[in-house]
């Protein structure tokens, strides 16, 4: 199903179906061996300009760190 997922969200973007998509907890799906480092990137590529993803996860791969246009870090204060 997460497969899936990340299929339907290259569609959507290819098509402009959207001005923003938000692919919550996508990064996991690295660690997890669902998707690749590459496949995301072609993932984030096939968007238009006028589109903004939003990735989010625990661990940010360097390797996408050249395709983002923003990179925000929140950590945990307290416990």
């Amino acid at each position: 199903n997460m497969k899936n997922g990340v299929n339907y969200a290259r569609k959507v973007l290819a098509t402009g179906e959207c001005s923003m998509l938000i692919l919550d907890e996508v990064l996991g799906l690295i660690d997890k061996k669902v998707i690749t480092v590459e496949e995301l990137i072609a993932l984030i590529q096939v968007k238009s300009e006028e589109t903004t993803v939003i990735l989010t996860g625990r661990v940010l791969n360097d390797a996408l760190i050249p395709y983002l246009d923003e990179i925000y870090r929140i950590q945990t204060e307290k416990d």
